[in-house]
C-alpha cells in the first residue's frame, strides 16, 4: 500500500486526479494548498505527492522546499502540476528537488502514464539503494569478522573520494576528522542486536553533536567509524583545522559520556569502557566527492537528520555484526579458517584457527600432531624497523616462562622457528580470560579467591626476579575449573642481577602497561620492583569487589595523575573489612606496601571464609 497526497486549490483538478489514480494498492488524500498538505503529510506520510504551483498560503515551491527540509519527508516523491510551461519553472522545481513535472492541462492517460514512470524510477532506485545497503553490509560483515580475529580493519571501511575531480565542490581548507568506537565488536558479542543498535545510535548521536558544535560540514557513518568533513567558513570563526582539532579533542568527553552510558544501560555485561580513536587528515586542493553524507549546515532540524542518519547505520551494522559473530561461531563449531584467514606452516602442529592478535604476535589454536592435545601457539609477526627488538622481547618471554613452574602460572611447552616465524606453544583456555566473567561485582569470597590465585602467581615469578608489568584481567586466564592463570609475560621484565633476560628492549621513558592498573613508580620511570605488580593487583582486587575500576578520567593523561597522587578510594561500607587490603596493595609508595607476595597471601588467607 502506498499513500498519495494531490495538492491544487481547484477542486475539480483535485477530483479528476483521485477518479484517475483510484487503485485497491494506493490509498489517496487531498489538500487544497501547501500548508494544509504540510499539516497532513506529518501525519499520513505519504510516499508521492502530486501538486501544483501556484496556490494561496503556501505554494507549490514552498511546500517542495519544507518537504525536503524535513528529515522525515525528505525523501517524499513531488511530481509538480502547472499551467505555466516556462523553462525557468521547470528549472526551478527541478532545483528545489522536484522528481517530475506535468503541464495542465492533462489528461486522465497522460497523469496515470506519469505517475507509472515515476514509480517505475523509484523502483530502480529501491533496487540500487537495496544493492548499495547490501554491498556496504557486507563490507561491514567482513569487516567486523577480521575484527573479531584483532586484525586491523581499516581498509576500505569509509569510502571517502579526496581524488580531483570527485565532486564540484572544491575544498582549499579541508580537514576530515576520522572516529573510530574501539572495541565494539567485543561490545557487540555481549549485546542483542537491538542493544547494539541502541549502542550505535547513542554513538552516533554523541560524536554527531560535538561535530555540529565544532561547525563541521557533513557527517558519514559506516559501522562503528565516523567521518566529518570540516572546512572554512566566513560565518564561523576560527578556520577548518582548529575546529576540526577542537572535535577531536572533544572525543575524549564524548568516550567518557559513552562509558556511563553503557554502564548505566548495560551495567550488568561487562563490557570493557568505550574508547573513541580519532585521525585528523588535511585536504587542502582535494575535491571530494560527499553524496552519500549527510549535510549538518542548516540551523534548522540538524539534529534529528544526524540521528536518523546515525539510527539507520545502527541498523545496518547491527546487522552486519551479527551476521559476523553468526560466522564466526559456525567457524569455531566446525574447527576451521575463516575465509582469508590461510593457516601457516609450523612443524608438528595443526593450526585450526586463530583466536587473537596483538601488536606484534598472533594467538592460534593449534594441535599437536604428536598427542593430539589443543594448544595454544603465540606466532611472531615482525614489522620493519621494530623487527629486532620485536624478536629480543619475543625470545625473553619464553626465556622468562621457561624458569616458571606453577600451576597459576601459563605453561609452555615448545619453542621454535619456521622459515618465517618464530612461535611459543603454550597452555589453551577454552574459557577465556576473567575480563570476560567480570558482569558487574564478584562475591567477595570469590574475589578472595582468585586474589589467592594470583597472589600465589606473583610468588612463583617474584622469587625468580621476574616482574610481569602488565597484571589486569585481560592476562589472568581461566581454566575448564575455574582456576586463574597469570599470562602474556610479553612486557615482563627479569629484574635479577645477571642473564640474558636482563635486556630492556623498551626505549627510555616510554610506558609499559596498562593506564588503568599501572603503579605510581611506572609512570614516574622509576625503577621496578615486586611491589609494582601488587599494586596493580591491588587494582584488579578493588575492581573484583566493585565492578568497577578505582580510578577513571577524561584522558589518560588525568588518568595517570590519579594513579600517581589521588587519594585512594573507599569501597562501599559492605565491603569496608577489605579497605586495609586495598589501601596497602595501592599505596604510592613501593615501601608501604607488602614485603612480598607472601604477605600479601597471609592478608588474604586472614579474609578467607
Amino acid at each position: 500500500m502506498i499513500t498519495v497526497m494531490v495538492v491544487d486549490d481547484d477542486a475539480e483538478v483535485r477530483a479528476r486526479a483521485l477518479r484517475c489514480l483510484a487503485r485497491p494498492e494506493i490509498r489517496l488524500a487531498s489538500a487544497a494548498n501547501g500548508r494544509l498538505a504540510l499539516q497532513d503529510a506529518h501525519r499520513l506520510k505519504p510516499d508521492v505527492v502530486i501538486c501544483d504551483i501556484d496556490m494561496p498560503e503556501m505554494d507549490g515551491f514552498e511546500l517542495l522546499s519544507a518537504l525536503r527540509d524535513d528529515p522525515e519527508l525528505g525523501k517524499t516523491l513531488v511530481m509538480m502540476l502547472t499551467s505555466e510551461s516556462s523553462r525557468d519553472s521547470m528549472r526551478l522545481g527541478m532545483s528545489l528537488g522536484a522528481d517530475d513535472y506535468l503541464t495542465k492541462p492533462f489528461t486522465g492517460e497522460e497523469l496515470v502514464e506519469a505517475f507509472e514512470g515515476l514509480m517505475r524510477r523509484r523502483g530502480r532506485l529501491d533496487l540500487v539503494i537495496d544493492s548499495a545497503v547490501r554491498q556496504q553490509e557486507a563490507q561491514l560483515r567482513r569487516v567486523f569478522s577480521h575484527g573479531l580475529d584483532g586484525t586491523p580493519d581499516d581498509a576500505g571501511l569509509l569510502t571517502v573520494d579526496v581524488s580531483p575531480g570527485a565532486g564540484n565542490r572544491t575544498v582549499t581548507d579541508g580537514v576530515l576528522l576520522h572516529c573510530d568506537l574501539r572495541n565494539f565488536t567485543d561490545m557487540a558479542a555481549r549485546l542483542t542486536s537491538d542493544e547494539v543498535v541502541a549502542l550505535l545510535t547513542e554513538y552516533g548521536d554523541v560524536v554527531g553533536s560535538h561535530v555540529r558544535e565544532a561547525g563541521g560540514h557533513h557527517v558519514q557513518f559506516a559501522g562503528s567509524r565516523m567521518t566529518a568533513l570540516f572546512t572554512h567558513s566566513p560565518t564561523l570563526d576560527r578556520r577548518a583545522r582548529p575546529r576540526a582539532e577542537a572535535a577531536a579533542q572533544s572525543m575524549t568527553a564524548a568516550a567518557v559520556a559513552m562509558s556511563r552510558w553503557t554502564t548505566r544501560e548495560f551495567g550488568d555485561r561487562g563490557l570493557p569502557d568505550a574508547e573513541i580513536a580519532v585521525q585528523l587528515h588535511a585536504l587542502a586542493g582535494a575535491s571530494p566527492g560527499w553524496e552519500s553524507t549527510l549535510a549538518i549546515g542548516q540551523p534548522q532540524g540538524e539534529g534529528d537528520a544526524v540521528h536518523q542518519r546515525a539510527v539507520q547505520n545502527a541498523h545496518l551494522a547491527a546487522r552486519a555484526v551479527k551476521n559476523a559473530l553468526d560466522e564466526k561461531l559456525a567457524s569455531l563449531t566446525d574447527h576451521r579458517f575463516m575465509e582469508g584467514d590461510a593457516p601457516l606452516n609450523l612443524a608438528g602442529y595443526r593450526l585450526v584457527r586463530r583466536i587473537g592478535r596483538g601488536g606484534m604476535s598472533s594467538v592460534y589454536l593449534g594441535v599437536c600432531k604428536a598427542d593430539g592435545r589443543l594448544i595454544a601457539l603465540k606466532v611472531l609477526e615482525p614489522r620493519g624497523e621494530m623487527e629486532t627488538e620485536q624478536m629480543l622481547r619475543f625470545v625473553r618471554e619464553y626465556t622468562l616462562l621457561s624458569r616458571i613452574d606453577n600451576p597459576n602460572v601459563i605453561g609452555i611447552s615448545d619453542q621454535g622457528f619456521s622459515n618465517e616465524h618464530a612461535y611459543i606453544a603454550m597452555e589453551y583456555f577454552e574459557n577465556g580470560d576473567l575480563r570476560g566473567r567480570l558482569h558487574g561485582p564478584m562475591a567477595p569470597d570469590a574475589a578472595v579467591k582468585a586474589m589467592l590465585q594470583l597472589a600465589g602467581a606473583m610468588e612463583a615469578i617474584h622469587a625468580l626476579g621476574i616482574v610481569h608489568r602488565d597484571i589486569k584481567p585481560e592476562n589472568l586466564m581461566v581454566r575448564a575449573d575455574g582456576s586463574i592463570v597469570l599470562a602474556d609475560f610479553g612486557i615482563a621484565k627479569s629484574v635479577a642481577s645477571s642473564g640474558a633476560a636482563q635486556v630492556l628492549v623498551t626505549q627510555q621513558g616510554s610506558l609499559m602497561g596498562s593506564p588503568s592498573y599501572v603503579s605510581p613508580e611506572q609512570i614516574a620511570g622509576h625503577e621496578l620492583t615486586p611491589g609494582s605488580d601488587l599494586y596493580s593487583a591491588g587494582v584488579v582486587f578493588f575492581e573484583l569487589l566493585t565492578g568497577a575500576r578505582p580510578y577513571q578520567a577524561a584522558t589518560m593523561l588525568d588518568l595517570l595523575k590519579m594513579h600517581a597522587r589521588a587519594p585512594i578510594p573507599l569501597l562501599p561500607e559492605t565491603l569496608a573489612r577489605f579497605q586495609p587490603l586495598i589501601n596497602k596493595l595501592m599505596a604510592k609508595r613501593p615501601a608501604a606496601r607488602h614485603a612480598s607476595a607472601a604477605s600479601l597471601i597471609r592478608d588474604l588467607e586472614a579474609l578467607a571464609p
